[in-house]
């Protein structure tokens, strides 16, 4: 046997043990043919966690469409039940074969996953372009497309719903953001021909067992209103337009939000690009035009207070008498603001500057980032590029109560008994309002209010959002004594309805307020109680910090 030695290694050579030789290869074979079995082994479980993995995705596919036939509170129970981990006890119930029907159905599925994919992609689709009639949208069975492409509204002489043709309760809303008017909301069953004159009608019952009743389905902003002031001119004067993004109420600002950002309703489309090409060359070419700049030739991000919105663009002699002006086309309107501010706060200088010297009274502050509108969460954010979504989140708060010069020792700010609490107060319609810091779920405002001190028994906990309370508007149902005897009818009413009506003497009439809401919505459900039990005249009034504005200086706070 001869050794060779070579760097970093031995080779061994048997050329004088040929014995030897052919045991080592004997061995080596061995090796081979089972390290050959090995891999056939790997290979088989890679291939079997492949299967494993595919077999998992189209269960999950599978789960997915069947979860997606369901509605939102079926959705939510099963996930419920899946988490508390008695679903196999419940499975264990259920018979062992399912109906033929079904059970063709789900094969059909699950047999040929990739049709049924293009199946779920294509079936919006194909709803959307049957057309929906009259009839369609007058049955008690009309369920809205899964997309709305055009808005479904339709004013009709006929009365559309009655007991035999109830108006839909929780049908599937469409996704994506839509609009719709809410016509009322009531705690108590109503009369299904209430509502008259529009269609189509959804009852929409939520958590606080509250029934919202809206009407439309409507694509834009612009449309809801048109058919809110429709639906007003017909007797409903307390219609209001609200937003839902994928079945989930949203607020109109957080709308406007969306469709900067997700759409193009609010973007310059070529069209309007075009116009405003037009409209420099008109500018151009015709003196008796204000003389603008259009958004397209300014780069980066500024601020500007918009000051109207126009059917046709402006003349040079026009009643604003503003300058220097800057244009922007959306939605068929010219857009008007004044000023080119780097920040919020110039901006919001010049806006005072305008309401303070009687030339507008509703000029409101607005954003652009080339050329293109953007909401003032987005602006004034760290990165203006980025999409900031709004949020408006709820909170909590204990209200220690209402009083005018009366107010407990114990809620002197001073008092170290309640210090945890951080007492503040703000004005109110009725005086000043005396509450605790917000928290953010309800189990923390229980756990605070069952430390509160007997002599303050009275205090509770209110359910709010942080744009509500820091707005601090307040709004209250009113009703009018119209003779002795309603007195007594009017405080036993809003006694039993827990509205707590407070009678006041103005101008020689009697009055009586309802209790306070932090929201419009809140409101409009009393005013609707009130109206049903015979109250024609009752009234929604809304309170900035104690004084009486108007409901629309309120939803102006949200632009």
């Amino acid at each position: 046997m001869v050794f060779d030695f070579f760097p970093n290694s031995i080779a061994i050579r048997f050329d004088n043990d040929p014995k030897l030789k052919s045991q080592l290869i004997k061995e080596s074979k061995a090796l081979n043919i089972e390290a050959n079995k090995v891999k056939s082994y790997s290979d088989a479980i890679v291939y079997s966690m492949d299967s494993i993995s595919r077999e998992i995705k189209n269960k999950e596919m599978d789960q997915a469409m069947v979860l997606d036939m369901l509605d939102s509170n079926q959705k939510s129970q099963i996930k419920a039940l899946s988490l508390s981990g008695m679903g196999d006890s419940v499975l264990a119930l259920l018979p062992d074969e399912i109906p033929e029907e079904i059970s063709s159905e789900i094969d059909s599925i699950i047999s040929d996953p990739i049709s049924s994919d293009m199946i779920i992609e294509e079936l919006p689709e194909e709803i959307q372009t049957v057309p929906i009639s009259e009839a369609d949208v007058l049955s008690k069975d009309f369920v809205p497309p899964p997309v709305i492409k055009e808005n479904i509204f339709i004013i009709t002489d006929q009365e559309v719903y009655s007991k035999e043709n109830p108006i839909p309760l929780n049908p599937k809303l469409p996704k994506g953001l839509i609009y719709k008017v809410q016509v009322g909301a009531f705690r108590n069953p109503i009369p299904q021909n209430l509502f008259k004159g529009f269609a189509p009608i959804s009852a929409e019952k939520v958590k606080d067992d509250i029934t919202r009743y809206r009407v439309g389905y409507f694509k834009t902003l612009q449309n809801a209103n048109d058919a809110k002031n429709q639906v007003r001119s017909l007797g409903y004067k307390d219609a209001f337009v609200v937003a839902l993004n994928n079945g989930s109420r949203i607020k109109l600002s957080e709308a406007r939000t969306i469709q900067v950002n997700f759409t193009d309703e609010d973007k310059p489309s070529n069209n309007s690009n075009n116009e405003l090409i037009t409209l420099k060359n008109q500018i151009a070419n015709d003196n008796s035009l204000a003389s603008v700049k259009t958004i397209d030739q300014i780069n980066g991000l500024f601020y500007s207070v918009q000051i109207g919105a126009f059917s046709k663009p402006l003349s040079k002699d026009n009643n604003l008498n503003i300058s220097p002006l800057i244009v922007s086309r959306y939605n068929n309107l010219y857009k008007y603001s004044t000023g080119e501010y780097p920040n919020i706060q110039l901006a919001a200088a010049k806006k005072l500057e305008l309401i303070n010297n009687g030339l507008l009274k509703d000029a409101f502050i607005i954003a652009y980032n080339n050329g293109r509108k953007i909401s003032l969460n987005q602006a004034t954010s760290i990165n203006p590029n980025r999409v900031v979504e709004y949020k408006n989140p709820t909170i909590y708060y204990i209200n220690f109560g209402t009083y005018n010069n009366d107010s407990p020792e114990v809620l002197n700010p001073g008092n170290l008994e309640l210090r945890d609490y951080n007492i503040k107060s703000r004005a109110r319609f009725d005086g000043k309002q005396f509450f605790s810091k917000k928290y953010n779920s309800l189990s923390e405002a229980q756990t605070a209010i069952n430390k509160v001190p007997e002599n303050l028994s009275n205090s509770k906990i209110v359910k709010s959002s942080r744009d509500d309370f820091n707005f601090n508007y307040e709004y209250k149902v009113v009703l009018r004594v119209q003779d002795e005897t309603s007195n007594q009818v009017i405080e036993n009413f809003g006694e039993n309805n827990n509205l707590n009506f407070v009678k006041k003497e103005i101008d020689g009439n009697d009055w009586y307020y309802s209790k306070s809401r932090d929201d419009y919505e809140s409101a409009t459900t009393d005013l609707n109680l009130c109206k049903t039990q015979g109250f024609n005249d009752a009234v929604i009034l809304v309170f900035k910090d104690g004084i009486e504005t108007t409901l629309e200086q309120t939803l102006k706070s949200f632009k």
